[in-house]
């Protein structure tokens, strides 16, 4: 579930952003969401448990009349969903991941920086424009610390990005829940327990949700 740029759907979009630093190219709101829709999807659904549905309210003459469903056994209906769902926190992590670094490419197009179809050349225009004192637009991000809070202080775009490389050459290990990801020199590159991941993903989509 990585970005292929050979996808004959995603050529228009690769042809968009290839020219790289200062280039005339947009990447917009309206890219970002028909790039990612597909993957925004499934992430949705890989994170929703089955659930009742929410009470129906009702006026009948001049009573007030209340539908509530209960299904039986819901919990355990819940708890064989995320059973089912832990061996799959290794996708959760790409898949969110791949939107994440896409939020910043859209940081740049706001910016009026492009950047090369990689996700490490979206590290680097971010990098150089953070040390040259030039972000001042943190859309999509809600504001200063928003942004600060997804690419350095709580989540770290250069390890997620190369955790994220790992993992789709089938480096890692996923132990009850628990994803632990090293680069070559045994760096630890993420040290994840199953809550962490999900709460990534659910915090991306919350993001993404807003473009």
């Amino acid at each position: 579930m990585t970005a292929n740029w050979n996808d004959p759907d995603l050529n228009r979009f690769a042809l968009k952003i290839r020219s790289g630093y200062g280039a005339d190219v947009a990447f917009t709101a309206i890219d970002f969401k028909d790039l990612l829709a597909t993957d925004l999807w499934v992430l949705g659904r890989m994170l929703t448990l089955p659930s009742d549905p929410e009470p129906v309210v009702q006026q009948d003459g001049g009573n007030i009349v209340i539908e509530i469903s209960d299904t039986v056994a819901m919990s355990q209906m819940q708890e064989a969903v995320t059973q089912y769902r832990r061996p799959l926190i290794p996708v959760i992590f790409v898949v969110t991941q791949k939107i994440y670094a896409e939020l910043f490419r859209l940081l740049l197009n706001n910016t009026g920086v492009s950047a090369g179809t990689r996700q490490v050349d979206v590290e680097v225009q971010v990098c150089s424009l953070l040390s040259a004192g030039k972000i001042t637009v943190f859309t999509p991000f809600a504001d200063t610390l928003g942004f600060e809070y997804c690419w350095s202080r709580h989540y770290d775009f250069n390890h997620l990005r190369l955790a994220r490389n790992q993992i789709v050459h089938a480096h890692y290990q996923l132990a009850a829940g628990h994803l632990t990801v090293a680069d070559a020199a045994g760096i630890i590159l993420l040290d994840w327990r199953e809550p962490e991941v999900l709460d990534f993903a659910m915090r991306i989509l919350q993001i993404a949700g807003r473009v």
